[in-house]
């Protein structure tokens, strides 16, 4: 369900409605859970409306010691990022955004909120990537081709 209009806090209340950890959310005689659960970057519903798709895919591997048995919140979360991982791909498969990021976050979880700034600064090679591809699409799309000839 795509939440474009009305009341703001119940839309983030249920973007952040994470199966197991928060409450799901009523809203319209729906319930309502994080849409990352079926749709972890829906740059799908955009690809017919917008003349640029851009998709920051944020969901990292795990940052799991190898041979280590995880704890309950890493298995749960490990669990979501391996369905997501697959839902992602599949959606990838089927029709690309024109550009595609996925910064190398790796060190840090969903509820991670308290480590924003490292967070912007593992971000910034993602960043120039980012604005690097930007930069070629938008060039591309203004160029003028041969068919228009000149005046």
């Amino acid at each position: 369900m795509v939440l474009d209009s009305g009341p703001l806090k119940p839309a983030v209340q249920a973007s952040m409605a994470l199966p197991g950890l928060f409450t799901p959310v009523e809203l319209n005689g729906r319930v309502l859970i994080d849409g990352g659960t079926v749709n972890p970057v829906p740059f799908d519903i955009l690809a017919d409306s917008c003349d640029i798709v851009i998709a920051i895919d944020i969901n990292s591997g795990s940052s799991a010691e190898p041979g280590s048995v995880p704890g309950y919140f890493n298995t749960l979360f490990g669990s979501i990022q391996i369905m997501q991982q697959a839902i992602v791909q599949q959606e990838l498969e089927a029709r690309r955004p024109d550009i595609y990021i996925k910064p190398e976050l790796s060190d840090f979880r969903t509820l991670h909120f308290y480590k924003v700034d490292k967070i912007y600064q593992e971000a910034q090679p993602a960043k120039e990537e980012l604005k690097r591809e930007l930069s070629e699409k938008l060039s591309a799309w203004k160029a003028p081709t041969k068919d228009q000839g000149q005046s």
